[in-house]
């Protein structure tokens, strides 16, 4: 057990892990939004996968959205991916939204010119994780905050403990209810919420970074 850990200490702590955890993640991305096209181009009938493609990508990338509603609701694929790279989603939508000028709704990225968009900044999303991931794992902390307003602050980043908790437990019933796409979605829900709350711990010096290097 301990040799597990590590050996997996010393791959994530790897100079490759930050760009083979960003390449593992924008094929794991990429595979997910595919399996909906194959799966749709295969269960129904009268939807032509590659017309479906071509018409909507002749159309301008950042041409503004004047509706809310994915192309097929929300499948598998989809709900998986709006979960497990939930801050890339924002950042589209927030560059789509600076572009255009009004706020864009988040199911224009599941047509192809939004997937681009997302899937542009899922690679850059993880690769700065990974640099985290591997800056935690050698004790290579942030300073500690300093002051009370920077310290109160950081404190409301630990709220979102709380969230990834009802996130977790929520991934549990939807299993219990065989729904694959959306356990998917809230467990990386839940992931991005530990993970904003760790990097608020870790400035804090709250459990697990009690100890200053």
């Amino acid at each position: 057990m301990q040799e597990s850990a590590l050996q997996l200490e010393g791959l994530v702590t790897s100079r490759w892990f930050p760009p083979i955890l960003a390449l593992l993640q924008i094929v794991r991305h990429l595979g997910l939004i595919g399996y909906d096209y194959w799966s749709a181009a295969r269960n129904e009938k009268h939807f032509d996968a590659l017309a479906f493609l071509t018409r909507d990508l002749a159309r301008p990338l950042f041409e503004p959205y004047g509706f809310c509603g994915a192309w097929t609701g929300h499948p598998a694929g989809q709900t998986s991916v709006l979960g497990l790279d939930f801050p890339a989603y924002i950042g589209a939508i927030l560059v789509h939204s600076l572009i255009n000028g009004h706020v864009a709704c988040v199911d224009a990225f599941s047509t192809p010119r939004g997937q681009i968009i997302v899937a542009v900044m899922v690679a850059p999303l993880w690769f700065l994780v990974g640099l985290s991931f591997s800056r935690l794992a050698q004790h290579r902390w942030r300073r500690q905050a300093e002051g009370p307003l920077a310290r109160a602050l950081l404190s409301l980043g630990l709220l979102p403990l709380l969230l990834g908790l009802l996130s977790l437990l929520a991934t549990a019933v939807s299993l219990f209810m065989s729904d694959i796409g959306q356990s998917l979605r809230l467990a990386g829900i839940a992931f991005w919420m530990f993970y904003s709350a760790a990097l608020a711990a870790e400035r804090l010096r709250r459990w697990p970074f009690e100890r200053t290097l």
